[in-house]
């Protein structure tokens, strides 16, 4: 068996992301999860809005919907304890509260010419 894992975010800890992934599967195995066929196409979204697989679920698009999510989901806060778990869920909340406050360089070239 290969397990490939990607860490979309390089700035992630990979002992915490690996932590929570290892207890993810553990959980999936107790549980007799059964895993989704492989997917060998692409899954980026098809014409009118889904995506290409059936039944396959989007991930957070965004730091504040990975952190709502994160929010609802028991396992990590007990793979990481209370109070890692909320230390980190706040540097996050405070990183994206920075980083909408923020007026990125393509909205300047996208919306200033146009209005």
């Amino acid at each position: 068996m290969r397990i490939e894992v990607r860490h979309p975010d390089p700035t992630c800890n990979p002992y915490l992301a690996l932590a929570v992934l290892l207890r993810a599967g553990l959980a999936g195995m107790h549980q007799d999860v059964e895993p989704p066929p492989p997917v060998s196409e692409k899954l980026y979204p098809a014409e009118g809005g889904g995506l290409g697989q059936p039944g396959a679920v989007c991930l957070p698009r965004t730091l504040e919907q990975a952190l709502a999510a994160m929010q609802e989901d028991d396992l990590v806060r007990q793979t990481l304890g209370d109070t890692l778990f909320e230390l980190y869920y706040q540097t996050k909340a405070g990183e994206w509260e920075r980083f909408i406050a923020e007026v990125h360089p393509w909205e300047l070239q996208e919306y200033l010419k146009a209005y």
